[in-house]
C-alpha cells in the first residue's frame, strides 16, 4: 500500500477548515482560521498537504519549515499549540504506514535534517489513533518531549475542598463575573500576570482581536471583577466540539488575596456546555520539567493529567 502527497495550499479555508472539524483528531490550532492570525509571518514557509490512498485523501498535516543552527527543521505545530497528522477516519496499521513512508518522503524531498510533530492530547481524538502513533515509532521517530496537561473530565474530576473554600471566599468578598468582558479589562489582567513574570504574553493585543475575528465564538474571555477592579481573566479556546480550554488562566498580582481566580474557574466549570466533555487548562511541566507551583494549582480544580507527545525525526539516525 502506498499513500500520494497532495499539496493542498490552494484548498480555500473552509474547505480545509470543514475537513479538520470533521476528522478524528483536528483541532482549532489545525485550522487555516486559526493559523491566518499570523498573517503573513510565516509566508512561503507554511505548507498544507494531504495524504491520498486509492483516491481518497486519509490525511493531512500543516507545517512549516525553519532554519536553525541545527539545520532544516519541520514544525507541526507552528505558531499554534497542536499539530501532526490530522486523520479524516481511523486508519489501519498499514494505512497509517503508509501515510508515514509518504511523509518521510517529503522530508527527504524538502532536504529536512530533523522534523518535531506535537499531538493533541487524547482528549482531543474522537477514536484511538495508538496504531498510527506506533507507525510512527516503527519508522524511527522517537518521543522527545512528553508533557502532562491538567484536564478537567466531566464526571471524573472533582473540586478540592480548598478549591471551593476558595471560591466561596471570593464570592463572600463581593467578586463579580462578566462573561462578555470589555476587551481591555481582559488586556490588563493578562498584561499584570504576565509583567510579574517577565515575560510578553504569546499574543499581542492586536493579534488576539485578530484571533477573535478569525475563530469567531471559539475564542472567548472572561473576567472576574474585585471591588470594581479586573482582578482575574480567562481566554478560553473552543479545541473541538467536547473540548474547551484555557489558554490565558490570569491573575492580578495586587489582588490575588481575593481569591477571584477561583471563583471564576469554578464558575466556568460549572457553566460548561453539555456537549463538552473537558476542559484543559494546558501544560503543567515545559520541556518535561513539572512547574510544582502550576500543578498545585490547577489540582484543586482536577487531578487528571493527559499527555502531549512530541515525536522527532531526524534525518541523522537514518545515515547513522
Amino acid at each position: 500500500m502506498k499513500a500520494e502527497v497532495v499539496d493542498l495550499s490552494a484548498e480555500s479555508v473552509p474547505v480545509w477548515d470543514e475537513a479538520i472539524e470533521r476528522s478524528v483528531n483536528g483541532t482549532l490550532f489545525h485550522t487555516r482560521k486559526f493559523l491566518a492570525y499570523h498573517a503573513d509571518r510565516f509566508v512561503g514557509r507554511e505548507q498544507f498537504v494531504g495524504f491520498r490512498i486509492g483516491g481518497e485523501i486519509i490525511a493531512r498535516m500543516s507545517f512549516a519549515v525553519a532554519e536553525r543552527d541545527e539545520g532544516r527543521v519541520l514544525l507541526s505545530p507552528y505558531g499554534a499549540s497542536y499539530g501532526g497528522i490530522v486523520f479524516s477516519r481511523q486508519p489501519g496499521f498499514q494505512e497509517a504506514l503508509a501515510v508515514t513512508d509518504a511523509l518521510v518522503d517529503q522530508f527527504r524531498e524538502l532536504s529536512v535534517d530533523e522534523a518535531h510533530l506535537a499531538y493533541p492530547i487524547r482528549a482531543c481524538q474522537r477514536a484511538s489513533l495508538d496504531t498510527a502513533e506506533f507507525a510512527l515509532l516503527h519508522r524511527g521517530f522517537q518521543v522527545t518531549i512528553r508533557d502532562v496537561t491538567s484536564v478537567f473530565v466531566r464526571g471524573a474530576s472533582q473540586i478540592s475542598a480548598r478549591g471551593r473554600r476558595s471560591a466561596r471566599k471570593a464570592q463572600r468578598a463581593g467578586v463579580t463575573i462578566d462573561w462578555e468582558p470589555d476587551f481591555a479589562d481582559f488586556w490588563a489582567v493578562v498584561e499584570a500576570t504576565y509583567r510579574k513574570h517577565g515575560v510578553p504574553p504569546t499574543h499581542s493585543p492586536e493579534e488576539f482581536r485578530r484571533l477573535r475575528r478569525l475563530a469567531g465564538n471559539q475564542v472567548t474571555t472572561c473576567v472576574a471583577y474585585f471591588e470594581g477592579a479586573p482582578a482575574a481573566a480567562l481566554g478560553c479556546f473552543r479545541l473541538t466540539d467536547r473540548i474547551d480550554s484555557a489558554f490565558y488562566i490570569c491573575s492580578d498580582p495586587a489582588l490575588n488575596k481575593s481569591q477571584s481566580l477561583s471563583l471564576l474557574i469554578k464558575e466556568k466549570l460549572d457553566r460548561m456546555d453539555s456537549k463538552i466533555d473537558f476542559f484543559s487548562f494546558g501544560t503543567s511541566t515545559y520541556d518535561m520539567t513539572p512547574r510544582t507551583n502550576i500543578f498545585e494549582y490547577k489540582e484543586n480544580f482536577t487531578k487528571i493529567g493527559m499527555f502531549r507527545d512530541t515525536y522527532t525525526w531526524k534525518k541523522s539516525n537514518e545515515d547513522a
